[in-house]
């Protein structure tokens, strides 16, 4: 099923806690990233950001191999929620 960046954005931060697979370019270096993430954990935040991710186009969500990390919407490619992949589109 193909979805529009935005509705991939909303659906991610209103996942309610679950974890999602999500497939991106990272902007660093152009690798592909595939991963297993969940939005709304607190623990290990430590402050505030030194900026507003979603100024950046940017996602915060918790890689449950790595830690916080912040996913590119601009460069995202599925998302996969409750066993149902969503190929994403400008």
């Amino acid at each position: 099923m193909k979805i529009k960046q935005k509705k991939a954005a909303e659906m991610m931060q209103n996942s309610g806690g679950l974890i999602f697979g999500a497939k991106f370019f990272k902007r660093s270096d152009g690798n592909m990233r595939n991963g297993s993430f969940r939005t709304g954990v607190k623990k290990g935040v430590v402050g505030n950001p030194r900026y507003s991710p979603g100024k950046h186009n940017l996602l915060g969500v918790y890689d449950m191999n790595s830690g916080h990390r912040s996913i590119p919407l601009d460069r995202l490619v599925s998302i996969t929620i409750k066993g149902t992949v969503y190929s994403v589109e400008g």
